[in-house]
């Protein structure tokens, strides 16, 4: 049996070594992460590789062609009279686009393909270079050659420190303002102002890509079970079913910061985004979704270490439980009246709120220092149903 006056955790105390371990984590990932591979919508990565079009020589009128997908993927389009071909890596004709037509595609010539940075970039990383200073992609059309000729940088991203700091701040609202006696509210907020900025990054990715569906799915797989799994969760909290809520809200703030905010922190670091959103919009659409999400995956694991808590036998007197959770003095529509003697109080915790009545049916509040029964532990007297109707063999 647990101690009759249980100690209170020293919440500050786990809170600031999960967030101090978050933050290391954070930082080891931004230390030892390579050049490129950050996941994104789509596989199109944010890099620090700009390729640019410096010029298509001979201009040839109806005929445009344009970097997209952060320079992973140039864009013909061919409004002129004549066909366009492009020639492959050894000059052969490999594509064809009739008048009218507009193809987009995966060029090796346009691109700094090797894993490590130059020799340039290695030493200097903090400064712009000319990787490849002149990269031509050879045409055919109207029975002449036409080259478009471009550029590749390197383009240092913006410092993440103040980006992390950030979502550091959040995270430590989120946190406590889970201990306040509003805080299913709080995190029902933060749960729903997740769900919409990945919604935002989402949309921003769709509108700033051009890459196949298929490489899309397995980005929107989890953002779409992790929306679901939000909805569930501020339902249950909403309707006062906290334990249950409690974990679906860990598994949605999980799937949707872990999976996608975490996921996106090359968005931090890089200076080529692949989004339809200016950076700054999507810098901070990424760090508001990681520190709000760490924040409600904090405040959720103390409430239900909490909530777990009271629900063993001997867990205190009434001051010890916390302030934050309401607290509301109800008649018990469950316990049968012959099981308290006559003129006693009871008080006992059902999710998370306490309850109690007096002899005459009416609202009563227990007097000072009146110690809370051990009902309800894991089940109710009388029966074999757990308290929580959600969770296995519930009511």
């Amino acid at each position: 049996m647990l101690p009759t006056h249980p100690r209170r955790r020293p919440w500050p105390t786990v809170l600031l070594l999960v967030l101090t371990a978050l933050l290391l984590a954070l930082a080891a990932m931004v230390l030892v992460a390579p050049p490129v591979r950050a996941g994104a919508l789509g596989g199109v990565e944010p890099s620090n590789y700009r390729t640019r079009i410096l010029a298509v020589r001979p201009p040839v009128p109806g005929l445009s062609v344009e970097v997209v997908d952060a320079g992973a993927r140039l864009r013909l389009a061919n409004s002129g009279p004549d066909d366009v071909v492009v020639l492959g890596y050894q000059a052969e004709p490999w594509l064809r686009v009739p008048p009218g037509g507009v193809v987009t595609w995966h060029d090796r010539r346009a691109r700094w393909e090797a894993e490590q940075p130059p020799a340039g970039v290695r030493r200097a990383p903090g400064s712009a270079h000319v990787v490849i200073p002149e990269w031509i992609v050879p045409l055919r059309t109207g029975g002449r050659l036409v080259d478009v000729v471009g550029e590749v940088r390197w383009v240092p991203g913006p410092s993440p420190l103040p980006w992390l700091a950030g979502a550091a701040m959040l995270a430590m609202a989120v946190a406590a303002a889970g201990r306040t006696r509003r805080w299913v509210g709080a995190l029902v907020a933060a749960l729903g102002l997740v769900v919409a900025l990945d919604l935002v990054q989402v949309a921003g990715a769709w509108a700033g890509t051009e890459a196949p569906l298929a490489g899309a799915l397995p980005a929107l797989a989890a953002s779409a079970a992790g929306w679901v799994a939000a909805g569930l969760a501020i339902r249950q909290l909403l309707r006062g079913r906290l334990e249950s809520g409690l974990f679906q809200l860990l598994l949605a703030a999980g799937l949707l910061t872990v999976v996608g905010g975490l996921g996106d922190l090359g968005f931090l670091l890089r200076s080529e985004l692949p989004s339809g959103l200016p950076a700054f919009m999507a810098r901070a659409a990424v760090t508001a979704k990681i520190g709000l999400g760490v924040g409600a995956l904090v405040a959720a694991g103390l409430r239900l270490s909490q909530l777990r808590l009271l629900r063993q036998p001997g867990y205190g007197l009434l001051e010890d439980l916390d302030p934050s959770f309401d607290v509301d003095f109800d008649p018990d529509p469950f316990e049968p009246a012959e099981l308290a003697p006559t003129g006693a109080r009871r008080l006992h915790v059902v999710g998370g709120r306490a309850r109690g009545d007096g002899p005459d049916g009416q609202r009563a509040t227990p007097p000072a220092g009146a110690t809370v029964l051990p009902w309800p532990g894991t089940r109710r007297p009388g029966g074999d149903t757990f308290d929580d109707p959600d969770l296995p063999g519930g009511a």
